[in-house]
């Protein structure tokens, strides 16, 4: 079974963290999430959801990758936390997967592993990724280990797109069917 580790900062965006997870575990993936400094974690928008186990406890060396969701002050919070940032550089130096989402990106160029590499964002933040090479055109990109997507409506989507870098593809198509993605059509939700 694939392991993933979400970390959760106060301030983290409810849905980017959501909805990516609950896609990654229907898939059976092991997603574990992480609270940087509590079990119960407050949302951008005031959701608390309690964490799965503690930073400090946490046995990363266990998963296959990471995820950031977004939220400014959750991005904020895991930023200014050397924990965090000396565990994305080792999860960079061992080519393991790092996905982030939204301002989640901000937090890896903090680490410092960005350097010409290929990175999206939330638009508002596309200034601050000096070095990178940046798309603010493109749901989901990636370069080398390192995944990045813009914001909450293409968070279902940066799911699939980990699905298939995990290995499990048949396991996305399945999903995707299920979930009735792509959106329907207006003619067919109009009953027509």
């Amino acid at each position: 079974m694939k392991k993933i580790a979400t970390l959760m900062a106060e301030g983290f965006e409810e849905l980017e963290m959501i909805s990516v997870c609950d896609i990654l575990r229907r898939a059976d993936v092991e997603v574990v999430l992480v609270g940087q400094n509590s079990k119960e974690v407050e949302s951008a928008h005031g959701f608390k959801i309690s964490a799965d186990i503690l930073f400090d406890d946490m046995d990363f060396d266990s998963c296959e990758g990471i995820y950031i969701p977004g939220g400014s002050k959750g991005a904020e919070n895991l930023k200014k936390d050397e924990r965090v940032l000396d565990l994305v550089r080792k999860f960079d130096e061992e080519e393991k997967l790092i996905a982030a989402i939204c301002a989640g990106p901000t937090v890896l160029m903090e680490a410092g592993i960005l350097e010409n590499t290929h990175v999206t964002s939330y638009p508002t933040f596309k200034d601050d990724f000096k070095g990178a090479i940046y798309f603010d055109n493109a749901v989901t990109i990636q370069s080398g280990s390192i995944m990045t997507s813009q914001g909450p409506a293409t968070a279902p989507y940066f799911a699939f797109d980990i699905l298939h870098y995990l290995g499990l593809s048949d396991e996305a198509e399945k999903i995707w069917d299920e979930m009735l993605f792509p959106i329907l059509s207006d003619n067919e939700s109009d009953g027509e």
